[in-house]
């Protein structure tokens, strides 16, 4: 009898040949930790990438050069799916850049596709990306020849890439999705089943159609694919990050170094522990004379390095209260809550006449009127020392000098009054999201918990809730003119942020790739040369000088010290 791929699996982790894949955590050391937070904005990445290079050892830098000008794609095609905010493509735009600066060689990068289903969000990608080539309205038509391309609005040939970034779908894995803990959502990359399972082999299958020249992939998604699937209290089956490095060994010969990255190891104040999957094709690694324990010792070397700063402080990413993103939000908020008090004249006296397109009459919703509803929102007040029948909703001078807070619910100021908020405003700088349900509301101090497409921050020094655009900073994606970002609703901001990678950890994961598959390409270079009649080198440096110390922040080296470099 034949078995399927899913029950080999369940096969191999019954016998107890599967052991399940433990991601590992970077360590900074003291030095990195202690570094100060770089400047952030449209060149925040760059910098970082800088940064990255400069805690490189000699031997990972000549390696990477002669890998870049030798032995690399180029330009290195790159392909992303489920593509949002497209955050790889800003990555390796910001990697060739640096890149250039470090070692006055030039990276090229050629973006071949992007994917998304979305039709907000493919308009946001052609807006923001006028020269994207290709952007497939569904990742799972790539195994085929053809698929439908929005930008031309034709079928086009599916192409190949020499990387892929991809963010399949946390959504049946979230906790914060109420069926996630069922067998079957913690079985869908087993099964290929559900979103998040169906859009993982999607991937697989293109690449086995299309990815002969693909060297590495990454992928990100929540911690809560470690966990098992139970049953009856036990453990009924392998855990989807498990079965999904097993997937891309077994099905398409990829090792994979799983990282779990949290956004405050570069620096940015945002709770976000996320699985990070950096797979290389066997061969690749065999072409550096890498076995996969090796890979994975390269791999983890690099990242515990280029892990570590100090954190900034929230206020360094939000926008100054004169921006116009700002204003614009408040008078917004202000007109929506006129309405939904039934007051239309209000509403349109403040919209100065004319009220915008979008707007709707009322959107307040009844209060629930079921037993379990009342009795938690009964006891979550006993249980505070708060009196329920006392309004939490500040008076209307407060709104007035604050009109953020017209974008708050009943509901919402009942959260922050239970979450201990008294003051509009607070002098502390606490953040509490406020769309979790009553009484769940998770509180940060000079920082965020994990933006999500559809969570609402309230910042109780600034009065308001977070805006779009600043979730989209706190992912480290900085766009050369936020107001270019004043043509998307807030909601959409919102949820592309939610959905999106963190730049910083992006950057880092795309970097350890770099460095796995160099490694020792220097060597392998000096040894070509060494060859009668073999083809010279083409970026013109010789090794002088070989360590494996490892660099700090502030060290600089003169490359024509370390390499002989002759003015490439």
């Amino acid at each position: 009898m034949q078995h399927t791929q899913a029950n080999d699996l369940q096969i191999l982790w019954s016998s107890g040949d599967l052991p399940a894949v433990i991601p590992e955590v970077p360590q900074p050391c003291g030095e990195h930790r202690a570094a100060e937070p770089l400047d952030i904005g449209p060149g925040y990445l760059e910098s970082l990438f800088a940064r990255f290079f400069a805690r490189l050892s000699l031997d990972e830098k000549a390696d990477l050069q002669a890998w870049a000008c030798n032995e690399a794609q180029q330009p290195l095609r790159l392909a992303s799916v489920c593509s949002g905010t497209d955050c790889p493509v800003l990555v390796w735009e910001a990697f060739a850049s640096s890149f250039k600066d470090a070692f006055k060689q030039e990276f090229k990068v050629e973006h071949v596709f992007s994917a998304e289903k979305m039709p907000r969000k493919q308009d946001f990608l052609l807006r923001m990306y006028p020269g994207m080539p290709i952007l497939f309205a569904d990742c799972l038509e790539l195994s085929g020849d053809v698929a439908w391309d929005v930008k031309s609005e034709r079928q086009v040939l599916v192409p190949e890439a020499g990387c892929l970034f991809g963010g399949f779908p946390c959504t049946d894995a979230s906790r914060l999705c109420n069926s996630s803990s069922s067998v079957t959502n913690r079985s869908c990359i087993k099964d290929g089943s559900l979103r998040t399972g169906s859009v993982f082999k999607s991937i697989i299958r293109w690449v086995k159609r299309h990815g002969s020249e693909t060297q590495f992939i990454v992928l990100e998604n929540v911690q809560a694919l470690v966990t098992p699937p139970r049953a009856g209290g036990q453990v009924v089956g392998p855990d989807n990050l498990t079965v999904a490095v097993r997937m891309l060994s077994d099905e398409i010969g990829f090792f994979t170094k799983v990282f779990l990255l949290d956004p405050r190891l570069f620096g940015v104040p945002q709770s976000r522990s996320r699985l990070w999957l950096c797979a290389f094709r066997r061969s690749a690694l065999e072409n550096s004379g890498l076995t996969d324990d090796m890979a994975a010792e390269v791999a983890s070397s690099v990242m515990g390095r280029l892990a570590g700063s100090k954190v900034h402080d929230l206020q360094d990413y939000l926008l100054d209260a004169c921006h116009p993103l700002i204003a614009a939000r408040h008078s917004d908020a202000e007109i929506q809550a006129l309405l939904n008090d039934g007051d239309e004249t209000g509403a349109t006296v403040a919209a100065h006449g004319v009220l915008p397109l979008g707007h709707r009459t009322s959107t307040k919703r009844k209060a629930s009127s079921s037993p379990s509803w009342l009795n938690k929102h009964l006891k979550l007040y006993s249980e505070s020392g708060k009196d329920w029948w006392r309004d939490a909703i500040p008076d209307a001078g407060t709104f007035k000098c604050f009109p953020g807070l017209y974008a708050l619910t009943e509901r919402e100021f009942e959260t922050l009054a239970l979450s201990g908020v008294a003051d509009f405003p607070e002098k502390c700088d606490r953040t509490i999201d406020v769309s979790q349900s009553i009484g769940r509301g998770s509180i940060s101090v000079n920082g965020v918990q994990a933006i999500t497409p559809s969570g609402r921050k309230y910042l109780t020094k600034h009065c308001r809730i977070l805006l779009g655009v600043e979730s989209l900073r706190l992912q480290s994606l900085f766009f050369a003119d936020d107001r270019a970002l004043k043509q998307f609703s807030n909601g959409l901001l919102n949820d592309l942020a939610g959905n999106a990678f963190e730049a910083s950890c992006c950057a880092a994961s795309a970097l350890v790739c770099c460095l796995v598959l160099s490694h020792g390409a220097a060597a392998r270079q000096l040894a070509r040369a060494s060859i009668p009649g073999s083809p010279t080198s083409s970026i013109g440096y010789t090794v002088t000088s070989r360590t494996s110390a490892p660099h700090s922040d502030t060290e600089s080296d003169d490359l024509a010290d370390v390499w002989g470099f002759w003015g490439v």
